[in-house]
């Protein structure tokens, strides 16, 4: 039975990003893991950058903010899937150390169903 809930578990988790580890990275201030599911090239825009960023200078831009913001949580509220079925889009609350911002992460499917890579970051003070 307990191997039936598993497959059951992973086949509704399958096709789609794995937000809640998104959600712990973001709460242990993970920078390296968020970047791991960095497109090569992805929109950033928080307080200090609007632009399209390369894999390394959107984790510098992140490190920055996570040095200025110590988080207190972050949860997702919504989370959904585009018409054509290859954006995934989460978005949530980010409680920090000085204040609230609405986070907003666009997905793209990668070469394979089960690979996403971020390839928006948005983190807009509330």
């Amino acid at each position: 039975m307990n191997i039936f809930i598993g497959i059951m578990l992973l086949l509704l988790t399958a096709g789609s990003p794995d937000f809640k580890a998104v959600v712990a990275h973001f709460q242990t201030e993970n920078i390296t893991a968020i970047a791991g599911t960095f497109a090569d090239e992805l929109e950033v825009v928080t307080p200090i950058v609007d632009d399209i960023l390369s894999k390394e200078e959107a984790k510098g831009i992140l490190s920055a903010f996570f040095e200025a913001e110590e988080v207190k949580s972050f949860e997702i509220k919504h989370k959904g899937t585009s018409q054509n079925g290859n954006l995934y889009y989460g978005i949530g609350n980010l409680i920090t150390s000085t204040g609230v911002y609405k986070v907003y992460l666009y997905f793209e499917s990668g070469e394979s169903d089960s690979t996403f890579e971020l390839v928006e970051l948005r983190i807009e003070e509330e």
